[in-house]
């Protein structure tokens, strides 16, 4: 049953009511309103219900994007203004007139982009300029083309030591892992892993940073107290109590563990977000598959949601995760925006394409990337002649991608706070200094250097690696998270022209179902018709001689009969004609002789 059919189930009863009360007020009566005004009336109202409902939750949910002090509601004021709109309109009598107007006043309301249709931009088109890329000086030297990737051929340079961690340019850098899969997790639970790590302690990354300064110089203090004490003042020893320096380590020990557990809050919160970014980006393209009204709207937002995730890449990670480019090379921009330029081509695969000029020349002239992105995502939404409640929901998945850049840089520019991470820095380097003191009465010349070095090294390496994990862009693997995103609209792209293909073909195939048994039934309807044909021409021939007979004998009788009262008829005028003539002649010589 329609839609309008199940209305009118429930709105008949109520329509003379309607009519009745509204006949005195000279109003137009609700009886005389069509069916399919009053499906268009309802779903009215179910929209402007719906756009309250999300403005209320927006204005409780609205965030900060980046450093700007406006809040963005994306658009809730305007849809507000025109719910409200609706609201008003609908309460009016003359429903029937004002529902369209208001379908289409509201839907103007949704559409308008005056950011993307201004002054510059008309001038732009009408003098027909068009801008042009900027193309890079240099060609990729690490980005390699997804058509040609490998195994042996990829993006990722892995640590040869440790197959599945990326390599360390420089000692300076955190230990970068890949995504986990069942491999992994079985070799992360070996129950050997301790003698394998304790293996590879000296190529550990807390280790290669702490070696130089901090354990370097607490060896130094160790080595220059054993020598004072057995060459220069082997009497009188320098040395501090044990037990003071215990109740020192406790506390230093507590503010290591609360060091680390602040900075692997902000490493978890980093990874949600970014597995938000990969939920907004899956939601936009279903939903850009499904409401999108064209094929060429369609795949413009599925590129710009494939370049989402990479504009952000390149926005939280400075070198776009390419870990072997060095910062000290004078033309290290040049280089970078070289590697962002043939990621982007490979996307969208068509250097003309606008959006990919206006993305490209928007980092090259240090603009703001997911944001130049997110306009195109919503300037496409603008223009969509389509439900404006389908708009609206996917507005909802850029918003929530927006949404999600701006926690990500909350992360990146606001770390712990540095008065605090100063602090800490100088209690332990007081406290690895004058461990020595406290262990050379105890352990003597020979084990003072490495009883320091090995309890420096456990504490210092729990605040080294919280200090490594407060940003957490530079050790999650975004460029594989990027990835994974990209493979996922193409996935939700094929898998759209897959059901089209097939629903194609299964409507071709009902076609062709339908017209065999058409030809099969017209065919057997000719047979039936030839058949009957067949077996009715006997019977018409004896039928043929049976009215010949029949006939024959009919007309001979008939003949006959007709001839005689034909001949009768004839005598018996031929006799009265004779009776009168004779009278006639006897009253003439009646008259005669009187005279």
């Amino acid at each position: 049953m329609s839609f309008s059919a199940r209305l009118y189930s429930k709105v008949r009863p109520l329509a003379s009511t309607a009519s009745a009360a509204t006949a005195t007020a000279s109003a137009p009566s609700l009886s005389a309103v069509s069916i399919d005004n009053w499906a268009s009336a309802t779903r009215s109202n179910f929209y402007a219900a719906q756009l309250k409902r999300n403005d209320a939750l927006r204005r409780r949910s609205f965030s900060f994007v980046g450093s700007s002090s406006r809040p963005t509601f994306g658009g809730g004021g305007r849809a507000s203004a025109s719910s409200l709109l609706i609201s008003e309109q609908l309460a009016t009598p003359d429903l029937a007139a004002r529902v369209a107007p208001l379908h289409l006043q509201q839907h103007r309301n949704y559409s308008a982009a005056p950011e993307v249709i201004n002054d510059e931009n008309v001038e732009a088109a009408k003098s027909g300029e068009v801008p042009s890329v900027v193309r890079p000086a240099f060609p990729p030297k690490h980005y390699v083309p997804r058509s040609e990737r490998s195994e042996t051929n990829t993006v990722f340079e892995f640590d040869p030591l440790y197959k599945d961690r990326l390599v360390k340019t420089s000692r300076a850098c955190p230990t970068r892992e890949l995504n986990y899969g069942p491999k992994q997790w079985l070799r992360h639970k070996d129950p050997w892993r301790r003698v394998r790590h304790i293996g590879s302690l000296f190529n550990s990354s807390p280790f290669r940073r702490l070696a130089l300064p901090d354990l370097a110089v607490t060896a130094s203090v160790g080595a220059a107290l054993s020598y004072y004490n057995v060459f220069v003042s082997p009497d009188i020893p320098l040395g501090m109590d044990g037990s003071a320096m215990a109740g020192a380590t406790t506390a230093i020990g507590l503010l290591a563990a609360f060091r680390l557990n602040a900075s692997y809050g902000r490493w978890d919160e980093a990874r949600k977000f970014w597995g938000e970014i990969n939920n907004s980006t899956r939601d936009l393209a279903g939903n850009a598959v499904m409401w999108l009204d064209s094929d060429k709207r369609k795949t413009r937002m599925l590129k710009v949601a494939k370049a989402f995730p990479f504009g952000m890449l390149f926005h939280l990670n400075e070198s776009g995760a390419h870990l072997r480019l060095s910062r000290k090379d004078p033309r290290y921009h040049e280089r970078k925006y070289s590697e962002f330029y043939a990621e982007m081509n490979d996307i969208f695969q068509d250097e003309t394409d606008p959006d990919f000029v206006q993305i490209c020349n928007t980092f090259y002239h240090g603009g703001h990337v997911p944001l130049c992105v997110s306009a195109i995502m919503r300037s496409i939404i603008a223009v969509n002649d389509t439900d404006p409640i389908y708009n609206r929901e996917m507005d909802e998945q850029v918003q929530r991608l927006v949404g999600q850049l701006g926690m990500c840089e909350r992360l990146l520019r606001t770390p712990i706070p540095t008065c605090f991470t100063r602090h800490t820095s100088r209690l332990f380097f007081f406290w690895s200094n004058l461990l020595p003191f406290a262990m050379y009465s105890s352990l003597g010349p020979l084990g003072t250097i490495p009883g320091s070095l090995l309890v420096s090294y456990a504490v210092l390496g729990i605040e080294d690696i919280g200090v490594q994990l407060e940003e957490p862009f530079n050790i999650l693997p975004l460029r594989q998270y990027s990835d994974v995103m990209f493979d996922a609209v193409n996935s939700i792209e094929g898998s759209y022209l897959e059901t089209n293909r097939r629903m194609a073909a299964a409507v071709l195939e009902a076609q062709a179902q339908v017209q065999r048994k058409e030809a099969e039934q017209e065919e057997a309807q000719a047979a039936k018709v030839a058949l009957k044909v067949v077996e009715e021409e006997p019977v018409k021939e004896s039928l043929k001689q049976v009215n010949g007979t029949n006939g024959a004998r009919v007309n001979g009788t008939n003949g006959a009969r007709n001839g005689k009262v034909w001949n009768g008829q004839n005598g018996y005028a031929k006799k009265r004609t004779e009776i009168g003539n004779d009278a006639l002649f006897g009253q003439m010589a009646m008259l005669g002789n009187q005279r």
